[in-house]
């Protein structure tokens, strides 16, 4: 495996075909999820010699995705940015194939406009919320129980099709954690929420909530910031973290434990 390839996200179970690729994404994944300090205990969880472990990380270092800092092995910025790419890479071919296998015949919507009962609606996902709107569309089409007005829930029978559902990204602001001054990063979290006009924001650790403070008034998460910022994406929300460097892997983790993980963007918010 050269280094210049291990750059390049994993795309689909297919890609896992390729020699080495699949214990490059699982040695990321391994030294995200657990503290090591020997490469013998990657090893040994990844089922190889030491001695390829050691080729491994050497690889993947040269290529700038795992480093060891204190003793410690561990992804950097950029190898957990590969590493989330690859698993929703894997995790969107994963849902295509069970697309079948889900049949959902009766559902409740909040209805976006009018809709008299008896009509045929459309769904959709709005702001995380499906929505009921009159008319048939390519991807998810039912019938109105009932009639409501817009705003109401409506009951929806004889469901067909899927709902067009584009998971929203997690956009991962990383704040240094040395105090210092923290002006351009104020400036430029100013600016990305107002381009960005997030539908979710949160702040994981006590200097992401203070700097939130600071640049905006919008409300934002505190408590449960992966589960939030998890389940928002999966509904099409955009979402905007800001977490600490000490708290990244924590909040990395925490991500990773909630199942297949949305593609999350992760930027650093360092003066340098």
């Amino acid at each position: 495996m050269s280094g210049k390839r291990a750059t390049h996200p994993i795309a689909s179970l297919e890609s896992l075909r390729s020699g080495g690729r699949a214990t490059e994404l699982l040695f990321l994944y391994e030294s995200t999820m657990h503290p090591h300090t020997r490469l013998r205990s990657i090893a040994e969880r990844l089922g190889v010699s030491v001695q390829s472990a050691s080729l491994l990380f050497r690889q993947m270092s040269r290529a700038g995705l795992v480093e060891s800092v204190d003793g410690r092995y561990r992804p950097t910025v950029s190898g957990i940015a590969y590493l989330h790419e690859s698993m929703n890479h894997l995790r969107d071919d994963l849902e295509q194939r069970l697309t079948q296998l889900k049949v959902v015949r009766r559902s409740r919507a909040v209805a976006g406009a009018k809709i008299h009962g008896g009509s045929t609606v459309q769904l959709s996902m709005r702001d995380g919320l499906l929505t009921a709107i009159p008319g048939r569309a390519e991807g998810s089409f039912g019938r109105a129980v009932e009639g409501a007005s817009k705003g109401e829930l409506v009951t929806v029978d004889e469901l067909q099709g899927i709902v067009p559902m584009t998971p929203g990204g997690v956009t991962c602001f990383v704040l240094p954690s040395l105090p210092g001054d923290n002006r351009r990063a104020e400036t430029r979290l100013r600016e990305e929420l107002r381009r960005r006009r997030p539908g979710l924001v949160a702040a994981d650790g006590l200097e992401a909530a203070h700097l939130l403070r600071r640049v905006s008034r919008l409300p934002f998460v505190r408590f449960g910031v992966a589960a939030a910022a998890v389940d928002a994406s999966r509904l099409g929300v955009e979402v905007v973290v800001v977490v600490t460097e000490e708290r990244l892997p924590v909040f990395v983790t925490a991500v990773q434990e909630r199942g297949p993980s949305p593609a999350v963007e992760f930027q650093s918010l360092s003066p340098h």
